[in-house]
């Protein structure tokens, strides 16, 4: 099976200035986004004969139950299967009395395993649920196609040594099937180097780039590679008074494919560093300083 991540997004069916506050009110409704690695459960939650503690949902009521000291039902706006992951799954849950949507959130965050997190919590409306009021879910389906599998991204991904052929799966769906997700960095050309940003560019798929910084590799020096690729970046980089990370995302993003980096951190200053290059206006010469500058790829 394809590991996949999946995002869900629900919404409210009553306006946030309906909140009921009334004493009189029996249970009190909570609101959260989630996400986790499914990697090491059996789904989200196992129904009938197939009972299993070993589940996301089974790990948070657990946490819930330590800290309420009563037992409670949680609500998800689409179940996940074994090994799926999710990074926006919503869900929903009750308790009899009242506690601050912030002290919930830190107690499940200290104590929950380190492979599930909760982004969002917050008190909803007391008819809210996060399955019946669910609009729109998203699958993500990631494949690699490069020579070698990604050590690194082997859990999250389905290796292939064969180039998919797009136009031929179009045809066998209802609908387009569009490759929006690729990895691409200054050490990193697969996409270039098969045909798929070319066919993304004729096609106007603008992509969104993962691991643009080589998930970090890029600033290590032991790498020969990372290395000649990030002297020139730097050198780019005092020419334009900004860090270098800055000038990687200016550089993803001056390709015609008009691609969108994707910032895999929560740190300020990194996302910082990404939003400036909007206003970063890269030389011509110099995206293709940076095209060959680790040596794999040889301008012609």
């Amino acid at each position: 099976m394809i590991n996949n991540k999946q995002n869900i997004i629900a919404s409210d069916i009553i306006d946030k200035s309906d909140l009921l506050t009334r004493e009189w009110r029996d249970m009190y409704n909570y609101r959260m986004t989630l996400e986790y690695d499914g990697g090491r459960y059996a789904g989200w939650q196992r129904m009938g004969r197939d009972d299993n503690s070993n589940t996301v949902s089974a790990r948070i009521t657990e946490v819930l139950k330590k800290m309420t000291g009563s037992d409670v039902e949680i609500f998800c706006g689409s179940r996940t299967e074994t090994g799926v992951h999710a990074y926006g799954q919503v869900a929903n849950f009750k308790l009899d009395r009242e506690y601050r949507a912030r002290e919930i959130q830190n107690y499940l965050n200290r104590y929950l395993p380190q492979d599930i997190a909760v982004l969002e919590l917050e008190e909803t409306q007391e008819r809210f649920h996060s399955q019946l009021n669910a609009k729109s879910r998203t699958y993500v389906y990631r494949v690699d196609t490069k020579n070698i599998a990604n050590v690194f991204e082997r859990r999250y991904m389905y290796h292939t040594f064969h180039k998919p052929d797009v136009d031929a799966m179009n045809k066998a769906v209802d609908g387009a099937l569009v490759t929006n997700q690729i990895e691409w960095n200054p050490v990193c050309f697969e996409h270039f180097n098969s045909g798929m940003m070319d066919y993304l560019t004729v096609n106007r798929i603008h992509p969104m780039i993962w691991s643009p910084l080589a998930g970090g590799r890029l600033f290590q020096e032991d790498d020969l590679q990372c290395k000649k690729a990030m002297d020139k970046i730097k050198e780019i980089a005092e020419r334009h008074n900004c860090e270098p990370d800055t000038i990687v995302y200016a550089w993803i993003m001056y390709h015609p494919v008009q691609a969108m980096p994707i910032v895999g951190s929560r740190k300020v200053e990194r996302i910082e560093s990404a939003v400036k290059a909007m206003d970063v206006k890269l030389e011509h010469y110099e995206w293709y300083e940076i095209y060959a500058a680790s040596g794999q790829q040889q301008i012609r």
